[in-house]
């Protein structure tokens, strides 16, 4: 049944990692084009008003969109100096008691989000005309993204990796996109 589970969850991050990266790459190319549209518009004595904001919104959006994938590949921040003087199976626990908490703290995140949408109630933005709650939703989802990458983790459990016996990755990282970027997979 474990297998199993497993299985379900290579397909579902698989497709979760397909959605994050056509939101990070939809953000990324939107936030380009209209940040280098705002500077020929003002460089022709134009300009509008909404642009600033929305590229403000949108680049914070893309580093929380951006974390998605960094904690997939743990390459998100952590502190492990104590975990390398352990022997594996120690670390192994480690990494999914820190799994786990760090999910808590996405899900606890995304609560105080909710509660401040609901606090800020129907405050609009000056210029893009559109609610704060609006625009503070993408950071909530994100989160719960997030939260759900830690909690399999931390439940389907840390692998150890064959060829240098360290502590591996719970789930295959998508080879076709890693050799793409001209880099050498990780397993």
């Amino acid at each position: 049944m474990n297998e199993a589970i497993r299985k379900l969850w290579r397909v579902l991050d698989g497709a979760l990692s397909w959605a994050e990266m056509i939101v990070v790459l939809t953000l990324l190319s939107a936030t380009l084009l209209i940040s280098f549209s705002q500077i020929v518009a003002r460089w022709m004595g134009g300009g509008w008003v909404w642009a600033d904001e929305l590229v403000r919104y949108m680049v914070f959006w893309l580093g929380i969109f951006g974390a998605g994938p960094a904690t997939r590949h743990h390459k998100h921040i952590a502190i492990d100096a104590f975990q390398q003087l352990l022997p594996v199976t120690p670390r192994l626990w480690i990494r999914r008691g820190t799994d786990m908490l760090a999910g808590i703290l996405c899900v606890l995140f995304f609560i105080a989000i909710r509660e401040y949408i609901g606090f800020i109630g129907d405050e609009r933005s000056a210029t893009l005309g559109v609610t704060v709650g609006t625009l503070t939703w993408p950071v909530a989802v994100a989160f719960v993204w997030i939260a759900i990458r830690f909690f399999a983790d931390a439940l389907l459990g840390a692998t150890v990796d064959p060829e240098d016996g360290q502590p591996g990755l719970p789930v295959i990282p998508d080879e076709e996109f890693e050799e793409s970027l001209g880099e050498e997979p990780v397993r």
